[in-house]
């Protein structure tokens, strides 16, 4: 092998040998004929005299010589968990003088291996700060079997069957500071047991039956974890020897009754999870008064809560509540008015029905509130007014059937927003996306969900001031297949919208081939192919089926790719939804074919056409006459007779306007003898009065 890394799936000192640069050796999952055994020197004559970690584990390794690990002055790290180990020299790591941690996690051992009388302890060494001797099947410590480690820092005891802490069981272990004995049999700690421990930070007893922790004294602890036990009562001496408690965890007890002095001991308290007990409300008023410096609190799953009210005292650096799952039925619309700077509000399924207008007014840095799962049918329109910072809110599994767009006026910072679950009916119409667009609602919207609800149409406008919308989700909606449904996909395509799948946010790289592949699985599922097409009539809320009408998905999708590296998001126009005209870009979608005529059709079209005709014969009969009315009035003599005007006479050489009319005809105008006499008697009389003249 070359390099700082060996990886071998099994050990054999008379065939392996390894270059002088390995510093690390790994060996997972042997599982040979015979269990794996580590003799005498056994690296140092494989050449691995550099190695600074060692790790062997799920595997069959049995024995290990007590001078193994002879030569080894680099030795920091050994892992041997989950073998067959059972006994272990104490002085195996007497000689590894920079040896740091110990991981026998998952073996059968046997803790102490009693050579002498005097013999007791586990294992010689002054540098060991860490040992895992998690999950050992161990069911007793001897009395001082760890005195020789007394640079341990942490020791994990978790996953045995210890029963009980004596006196003596950590005698010895002055640095010890992370001390983990969750899930053992624990019922008995011995007053005296952490009497040698003075830099004690944090104790586990996760998961044990321990009812009290009255007596015990660890003056210097920081973290405690007695969750999952079987504390019922917090008296008012509960936790009088953790005086610097700053981590509380009390979750999954069965704790019914707290006394109002319970906590007041713990002045420097920061963290207390009071989740998944019995806590019945409303809490004592008085309950965190002296616990000034707490930063989060945890009442979730305290389902006999039902009422909570305002607590006295100071609350400044408090930024997270959780009050999910407590059977709240009420809350004083002065619940929050001495948390100031709460940043994350959880009131997640419980009973409220109606949220009262101040509630929150107090909150002006909340950034994160989840009322989903409640029983809310309304909310006034005010509530969120002083909460300008409010990123995330969920609004899911409630009875709301509209959620009105004025409600988020005052929350220009929000991201992500759901309102899956809650009997919607419709999103935002024509007159609220004009508020969403003037007012900036949702400018900021990453994240839309709104699966789960009775929405039949959706419309662009609805999105219209979401140009910085990442993903949607509208699943499990009885959607109707319209064209402003179409519409809509085509502008998340086009603005890189993606249909939500989980919760990962969306990649820098996205391909936007797969962005459409997404949508147009969402289009098959609402548009189903040869399905009937929902066309809207404006103005009108009943819809019209034309059953001869199919759209296509990849018709949908064609040259949407134009905008593929286009990072500025198109505008969306204030229209009526079937007036509304996308970008260029976008590809207008055409049905399949063009199928037969119903008869309805028919007949419009050939009352189109003879329209048409109409107004063509029209036309030319007005063009006739205006030639006509042209020719009549041309031929004006300087002098006219007021004879002439009832009777117009031919002039020599030319044409009487009537005879020129008429030839004009197919039918020649008959001429009667007795006019062409009058017409000369009065060209002659007109011919003798010029000569005189």
């Amino acid at each position: 092998f070359c390099g700082a890394i060996a990886r071998c799936n099994k050990l054999d000192p008379d065939v392996q040998s390894f270059s002088s640069d390995i510093t690390q050796l790994v060996v997972e999952n042997y599982h040979g004929e015979r269990d794996m055994a580590l003799p005498d020197t056994m690296f140092v004559d494989m050449g691995l005299d550099h190695l600074t970690t060692i790790k062997i584990v799920n595997s069959t390794l049995r024995d290990i010589h007590v001078n193994a690990f002879h030569g080894l002055h680099n030795l920091q790290d050994v892992n041997f968990s989950h073998n067959r180990l059972i006994l272990i020299h104490p002085d195996t790591f007497q000689n590894n003088k920079n040896l740091a941690r110990v991981i026998l996690k998952g073996n059968p051992l046997q803790l102490t291996q009693v050579l002498e009388q005097k013999d007791q302890h586990f294992l010689n060494s002054d540098s060991l700060r860490e040992l895992d001797l998690s999950h050992c099947r161990l069911t007793q410590i001897a009395p001082k079997t760890f005195s020789n480690l007394r640079g341990l820092e942490l020791l994990d005891l978790s996953g045995n069957d210890l029963t009980e802490i004596k006196a003596d069981t950590l005698a010895n272990l002055e640095s010890l500071e992370d001390l983990y004995l969750a899930y053992n049999s624990i019922s008995k700690i011995d007053p005296d047991a952490f009497n040698d421990i003075d830099d004690m930070i944090k104790l586990s007893l996760k998961g044990n039956p321990i009812k009290t922790l009255e007596g015990i004294d660890v003056p210097g602890l920081a973290e405690l974890d007695v969750s999952e036990c079987d504390l019922e009562i917090l008296a008012s001496a509960s936790f009088e020897g953790f005086p610097e408690l700053e981590s509380l965890n009390l979750s999954r007890n069965s704790i019914r009754d707290i006394d109002p002095e319970a906590f007041y001991n713990l002045s420097n308290l920061k963290y207390l999870d009071l989740s998944h007990n019995m806590i019945r409300g409303p809490l004592d008023e008085s309950l965190f008064s002296l616990n000034q410096k707490l930063e989060t609190i945890s009442l979730a799953g305290n389902k006999e809560l039902k009422v909570f009210k305002e607590l006295y005292g100071s609350f400044s650096r408090l930024y997270h509540i959780d009050l999910s799952d407590c059977g709240l039925i009420d809350v004083s619309d002065s619940a929050y008015i001495n948390m100031h700077n709460l940043a994350r509000v959880n009131m997640s399924n419980n009973f409220l029905q109606h949220i009262k207008l101040h509630l929150f007014e107090a909150l002006t840095h909340m950034t994160v509130l989840d009322l989903s799962n409640n029983r809310l049918h309304y909310l006034n329109n005010k509530l969120f007014s002083t909460n300008k910072k409010l990123i995330k809110l969920s609004l899911a599994g409630n009875f709301f059937r509209h959620v009105p767009a004025v409600l988020f006026q005052t929350t220009p910072l929000l991201e992500w927003l759901d309102l899956s679950n809650c009997r919607i009916v419709n999103l935002w119409n024509i007159t609220e996306a004009i508020i969403l667009k003037d007012k900036n609602i949702f400018s900021n919207l990453r994240y839309l969900n709104v699966s789960g609800n009775k929405l039949v149409k959706l419309h662009r406008h609805s999105f219209i001031s979401m140009e910085k919308l990442e993903k949607l989700d509208i699943s499990k909606n009885p959607i109707q297949c319209t064209s402003d449904f179409s519409h809509v996909m085509q502008w998340l395509i086009v603005n890189r919208v993606m249909p939500n799948k989980g919760t990962n946010s969306r990649p820098v790289n996205l391909g936007f081939i797969d962005n459409n592949i997404e949508w147009d699985e969402v289009l098959k599922e609402v548009c189903p192919i040869n399905s009937q097409y929902t066309s809207p009539h404006p103005g009108n809320t009943l819809t019209e089926v034309n059953p001869q009408k199919t759209f296509t998905h990849s018709t949908l999708f064609k040259n949407t790719e134009k905008r593929r590296n286009s990072t500025k998001k198109p505008p969306i126009m204030i229209e009526e939804p079937l007036l509304f005209q996308g970008p260029e870009e976008m590809t207008k979608i055409e049905p399949i074919g063009d199928p037969p005529l119903v008869w309805p059709m028919v007949l419009i079209w050939i009352s189109i056409l003879s329209i048409f005709i109409a107004l063509g014969n029209l036309v030319g009969l007005l063009i006739y006459r205006s030639r006509r009315q042209y020719r009549v009035l041309s031929y004006k003599p300087h002098f006219m007779s007021p004879l002439e005007t009832q009777f117009p006479a031919r002039r020599l050489g030319g044409r009487s306007p009537y005879q020129k009319l008429y030839e004009e005809c197919s039918v020649p105008a008959p001429v009667h003898d007795n006019k062409i006499k009058i017409v000369t008697i009065l060209e002659n009389a007109f011919l003798k009065n010029n000569s005189k003249v």
